[in-house]
């Protein structure tokens, strides 16, 4: 009598990524799978007003199994929806993975989420079984942190390693919090540096795109 939500990466096939069963074919061979049961796709090719009326059937349980791309992240609550089912798991963030989870589990009713994956690294293993171990969504973006590197802040680099010639973010947290904090109280107490070094500060902040 509970729900199911089964999300995949793709809409349709690539040629690229042509191993990646995309949300139709899996709809379709799940409805093979199930006759007794409604299966509904929900994805962003559908207009506005179709995505509407395929989560009202969910809702009211006219659809027992829905399957979706990442659409279903956020601002969906079903709580008839205990099972969510999550196919080629090493290609989403961490984040995702974690938001995507939190779809099931909104009721008193037992829930589960499976992770269906084939990571071809240790890095990709390593980030699954993050998923695995824990719960904690602060916990989950620090070690994914960890593990790709916090790109460039100020650039357009999403992963690998930041542009400082010493410091590490994670590493160095507590003296990077605290060089921070002294940074914005000079910031707002120049009356505490000389002129020069005022003048100094200053025009260096203004070069680096950051607020004063």
């Amino acid at each position: 009598g509970h729900q199911v939500y089964y999300v995949l990466p793709l809409i349709e096939s690539s040629e690229h990524l042509e191993q990646i069963e995309n949300v139709l074919e899996v709809a379709d061979r799940l409805a093979d799978s199930f006759p007794d049961y409604k299966v509904d796709v929900l994805h962003g090719q559908l207009n506005k007003e179709e995505q509407e009326a395929v989560m009202d059937r969910f809702k009211q349980n006219q659809v027992q199994i829905l399957v979706a791309t990442t659409m279903v992240e956020v601002g969906v609550d079903v709580p008839n929806a205990t099972i969510m089912v999550i196919q080629s798991a090493e290609r989403f963030g961490l984040a995702q993975l974690h938001q995507l989870r939190g779809r099931v589990g909104r009721s008193q009713l037992a829930s589960y989420c499976y992770l269906i994956g084939s990571p071809t690294t240790e890095q990709g293993k390593e980030r699954l079984k993050i998923m695995v171990d824990h719960q904690d969504g602060f916990l989950i973006s620090r070690e994914d942190l960890k593990i790709r590197g916090m790109g460039d802040l100020m650039g357009r680099s999403q992963s690998g390693l930041p542009e400082f010639h010493y410091a590490n973010l994670i590493e160095d947290e507590k003296i990077l919090t605290v060089a921070r904090k002294d940074v914005q109280d000079l910031l707002k107490h120049p009356e505490r540096l000389s002129e020069a070094e005022w003048q100094a500060l200053n025009q260096w902040s203004q070069t680096q795109a950051i607020e004063v």
